[in-house]
């Protein structure tokens, strides 16, 4: 094919040769005493030939034509007598269709077939092995499980027929969470909205991985696409006001302080405690100290690299709460981090379980931008304290606000009863921090006289339908945009 395009050894090796990205023509460019001249043959008994004094002009023609050999649109009349008779005998062929319609089909079929034959299985394992070194061992193990068990499900099937929406969403909704406490040990919850979000994440690095390996077709349509991961606007869940009374009065007194910051702050439940403790005690992730509150500012300072999104954050601190801190923050030699790492895994065990109850996934930080918005609080605010913005405010908690009951009084007031004492976390072998040695019963009864006082100051009183004074703000931008 290359016989005639090719020089003769009387004109020399070419300067410099045009070719075609996918391999399939190449120009060469000559020098002579006339400048710069290019040829080829690859139209039968016609040869191209042009000249020109400048090389990147020539260079120009040469992919331009190239272009046109690339998609065939040279004069009919260069057709050969072969070439003739193929298209006649096409038109004989296929009768009335246009001819154009079958060659649009044919790439069509052709695109669809050329592509390798892999079992889910085996492409599975491939990917896995490849991608090993990439990955961390934690992200691994997670998205190991989900792409093996789509291949369990899937398994001794092709890839290629396999990997679709309709598959892939069925796999999705039979995804599994944390067992329940029901008798039956083997049930489990549904998935959550960040674990869904994870298998869509990895099952469409996998899809690109396989049709850049060619075990799928070119025109593939990724799987993910639209695929469910959460739930819709609206059915966002949320802490009551009584729920809020009755997780305060069952947690233990150790993990009280980050518990009352969170109800009466939003922040979230990850940056209230390290992820991990190495043996050198060296605390590693997100996680807040009493070094972190200021209770003559009323403020709580965190650092960048003690919140999620690494951006420096001040919360203001007031009523019930500002009081509340101020008692612990009395208690001397009180230091170091205020939860330990296990301080959720504890809370749910002492404060939900036992009285058969589920815990609610970011249920606090939901009600506590839901009545912020009820409190009209400036949304300047809300944004900058709970490290969101304002159109995720808008989205997720405006409806919300404005549907559910009007109870931004109960949740910012304190409903104690009368001669209430806070039970204490079990001893156990595992990380506590320091100033759980420093709590006596003295401490814990001075704390539930001090909660009796601020009850009578900060509680909700439904006949008079008003509140302390951090429930009373002025209208802002956000009512509003309500």
């Amino acid at each position: 094919m290359y016989s005639d395009a090719l020089p003769s050894r009387s004109q020399g090796q070419p300067i410099r040769v045009v070719r075609d990205r996918q391999g399939g023509f190449e120009i060469p460019i000559y020098r002579d005493y006339r400048g710069f001249h290019a040829r080829h043959s690859y139209i039968p008994s016609k040869r191209w030939q042009r000249f020109s004094k400048n090389q990147s002009k020539l260079e120009l023609l040469c992919k331009q034509e190239i272009a046109q050999l690339r998609q065939g649109s040279f004069h009919i009349n260069r057709l050969t007598a072969e070439q003739w008779d193929s298209v006649a005998y096409a038109y004989r062929t296929i009768g009335d269709v246009p001819l154009v319609k079958v060659i649009d089909q044919w790439r069509s079929w052709r695109t669809k077939f050329e592509h390798k034959s892999i079992l889910v299985d085996e492409a599975v394992k491939s990917y896995l092995e490849k991608m090993r070194a990439n990955w961390s061992q934690r992200t691994f193990g997670a998205r190991r499980g989900y792409l093996e068990g789509f291949a369990r499900k899937f398994t001794g099937k092709i890839l290629a027929d396999t990997y679709t929406k309709e598959n892939l969403e069925i796999f999705s909704a039979g995804l599994r969470g944390k067992k329940t406490d029901s008798a039956n040990s083997n049930q489990r919850n549904s998935a959550s909205s960040w674990a869904k979000r994870d298998n869509r994440r990895t099952h469409r690095a996998f899809f690109q991985w396989a049709k850049y390996e060619h075990y799928l077709p070119k025109d593939a349509e990724d799987p993910t696409q639209g695929l469910q991961v959460g739930r819709s606007q609206g059915q966002l869940r949320y802490m009551t006001p009584e729920e809020k009374d009755q997780l305060i009065l069952r947690t233990p007194f150790e993990l009280l302080p980050m518990l009352l910051i969170r109800i009466f702050t939003g922040i979230r439940a990850s940056e209230g405690r390290p992820q991990k403790v190495p043996e050198a005690a060296v605390v590693h992730g997100i996680s807040y100290a009493w070094e972190n509150i200021n209770v003559e500012d009323g403020t709580l300072t965190a650092l960048g690299q003690e919140t999620k999104l690494k951006k420096a954050k001040v919360v203001q601190i007031n009523g019930p709460l500002l009081e509340m801190l101020k008692f612990f923050k009395s208690i001397p030699g009180i230091t170091g981090l205020i939860d330990p790492p296990d301080a959720h895994q504890l809370l749910v065990n002492h404060a939900v379980k036992p009285f058969g109850q589920n815990w609610i996934p970011n249920g606090i930080r939901h009600s506590v931008a839901t009545m912020r918005i009820q409190r009209k609080d400036p949304i300047f605010d809300i944004e900058s304290e709970m490290q969101t913005s304002a159109a995720m405010i808008r989205k997720h908690y405006s409806e919300m606000a404005k549907a559910k009951p009007k109870d931004h009084l109960k949740w910012f007031a304190l409903n104690i009863p009368p001669g209430r004492r806070w039970t204490r976390v079990k001893k156990s072998s595992g990380f506590r921090p320091a100033w759980w040695d420093l709590i006596t019963d003295d401490v814990v009864d001075a704390f539930s006289e001090l909660m009796q006082s601020l009850t009578k100051k900060y509680g909700y009183d439904p006949l008079a339908n008003v509140g302390s004074e951090i429930n009373k703000t002025e209208t802002t931008l956000l009512d509003i945009a309500l």
